[in-house]
């Protein structure tokens, strides 16, 4: 799959990483000051190919571009991440006007939705946030 712009970089990692999606990522803060990727989105990357069997990273010299092959899916663990992951959820406002999940949160709860069966991945939120926007936006690229 080929991306551009550093927007939702983890996000897309960990889209990657789950649907076993190889990533091509172009003009990654090209336009910045400083192109290229920060120092910790480097050490994201490293870290990633250390935990995962046959992942591999490149990058170019600069940093602007990146090709990421994902070294295994997590498709027999996701039940156990969505289990740990669901205590993650903080109760306020919008929850008590019908909402199941916060507004600061509701990525996530798409992403758990992502990797349940359709028949409990029904649910009702507040008003979308952009980064929800974005992360539906993921979801549709690596899931759909």
């Amino acid at each position: 799959m080929k991306l551009k712009g550093s927007q939702f970089l983890r996000q897309r990692l960990l889209h990657s990483t789950l649907t076993a999606t190889p990533i091509i990522i172009k003009d990654i803060h090209a336009d910045d000051a400083s192109p290229g990727l920060p120092l910790y989105e480097i050490s994201l990357l490293r870290l990633l190919e250390k935990i995962s069997d046959d992942c591999t990273v490149e990058i170019n010299e600069i940093g602007t571009n990146l090709r990421c092959k994902p070294g295994f899916s997590l498709e027999e663990s996701a039940s156990c991440m969505t289990a740990d992951l669901a205590g993650c959820f903080d109760a306020s406002w919008e929850i008590e006007n019908g909402g199941v999940v916060d507004s600061s949160h509701q990525g996530l709860l798409f992403l758990l939705c992502a990797l349940c069966p359709p028949d409990v991945s029904k649910v009702r939120v507040g008003k979308l946030t952009p980064f929800s926007i974005g992360t539906l936006r993921n979801i549709r690229d690596f899931w759909v």
